[in-house]
């Protein structure tokens, strides 16, 4: 079941539809249940280790190879390793992939510093979708905060209409190495303040093939103060 809790750190623009609305709710939901499977197969599978180590000190190399043998075909028929298409593996690989050398290589000539990994995720439906036009940074994935206080509260100002936020033009690392520049802006949900990069971003996503399930990565680094941002396809 969705709570509002599943909602915190998502992006709610009070303009959209009820079908665009409808489709979040989907997105939402659809992530919430490929993360209580990956929970539980986890645990099944701690289980399964720790039983089948137990077992193993009472039991000869015989019986041992034949019990071995039948938790494997257990687990090959677990949900994790079946062809169910709503069941995916974890969007965040463990270690964390380093930064690829060509990308090292542009901070270097740029003479930049304070490099950090703000964010590792998945490409949702949401992120992708034409008429979103914007890619999402959940605050509660963010794995560390890299603008300083004074840029954090100029993306507080909002525009005219007082609803939406103006935003700050960063520059922007394509995957193909490209550079441009993109608009930062800042939302909130109740109390939840997350950020997310706008336009041009379908016109990026649509140069650099990015689509729905692709694992991204977003770096930033500093040039003479600047925050400049580097996005990564793994």
């Amino acid at each position: 079941m969705v709570t509002s809790h599943d909602f915190k750190g998502v992006y709610i623009d009070p303009s959209w539809s009820h079908f665009e609305w409808l489709l979040e709710v989907v997105s939402v939901a659809d992530r919430k249940y490929h993360k209580e499977i990956s929970m539980r197969n986890k645990s099944m599978r701690q289980f399964k280790t720790g039983l089948l180590g137990s077992e193993r000190k009472s039991l000869n190399h015989t019986q041992f190879k034949k019990l071995k043998h039948h938790n494997k075909r257990s687990l090959s028929h677990s949900p994790s390793t079946s062809k169910n298409p709503r069941v995916t593996q974890q969007a965040v690989p463990d270690p964390t992939p380093d930064m690829p050398k060509e990308f090292k290589n542009i901070i270097m000539a740029k003479n930049g510093s304070d490099v950090k990994l703000v964010i590792q995720k998945k490409l949702y439906k949401t992120d992708m979708l034409g008429r979103f036009a914007r890619l999402s940074i959940p605050k509660g994935q963010i794995i560390a905060e890299f603008l300083s206080e004074e840029e954090q509260m100029s993306l507080q100002q909002k525009k005219k209409d007082g609803v939406h936020y103006k935003g700050m033009e960063v520059q922007l690392i394509q995957p193909s190495l490209k550079e441009c520049s993109i608009s930062l802006k800042k939302w909130q949900q109740g109390c939840n303040n997350s950020y997310m990069l706008s336009s041009p971003w379908n016109k990026i996503a649509e140069n650099n093939g990015l689509k729905v399930g692709d694992i991204i990565q977003l770096w930033s680094f500093r040039v003479d103060h600047s925050p400049c941002l580097i996005l990564i396809k793994l």
